[in-house]
């Protein structure tokens, strides 16, 4: 796995189709082994019946990353490199929390389905459609809330928290994959 990739369309903030981004986190899914889909979850074992509808691993030819646009000054050039979104639990670097996988366009992600447990790459009952959808959908929940509290609008705040509150996916998203 490249720890470069190339931009197809950008969901959020202003990278452009075709631009080349440097993410040194996506080492951590250099190794096959690393991007594993698990047979022994209950949802694969369901699917396996159907020999070649569940893959062994997702492949990362086409990936969905949430990322964060840093910039470091490296003598007189100022060198541009992109970390995840979400880090993990205060941990810089985990990348399993900021990429989704598209695999046959369907949505693959790291989930704990039980706690305690593993977090391990599950279909996330999605198509690429669907999922982009409700990324789209979050996103404007953000920014309603932003505004909000840039506005100091107890109101707005009320409304943007209860649409938060409320929200659920779209699709036929189960609990029990």
């Amino acid at each position: 796995m490249d720890r470069i990739v190339e931009a197809i369309e950008s969901w959020k903030g202003d990278i452009k189709k075709g631009e080349i981004l440097k993410v040194p986190a996506l080492a951590a899914f250099a190794s096959k082994t690393s991007r594993s889909i698990p047979r022994s979850l209950p949802w694969v074992q369901e699917h396996l019946k159907e020999p070649g509808k569940i893959p062994t691993h997702v492949s990362c030819s086409r990936m969905i990353l949430f990322l964060v646009r840093h910039e470091k000054k490296e003598g007189g050039a100022t060198r541009i490199y992109w970390e995840p979104a979400a880090p993990a639990w205060g941990r810089l670097n985990e990348m399993h929390v900021s990429v989704a996988w598209i695999e046959e366009k369907k949505v693959y992600a790291n989930s704990q389905l039980q706690n305690p447990g593993p977090s391990e790459i599950t279909y996330q009952d999605a198509t690429e459609e669907i999922f982009k959808k409700d990324v789209l959908r979050i996103v404007g929940l953000q920014e309603e809330l932003k505004k909000a509290v840039d506005l100091k609008d107890s109101a707005r705040l009320e409304r943007a928290m209860t649409a938060i509150m409320h929200y659920r996916p779209t699709g036929p998203r189960t609990q029990s994959r």
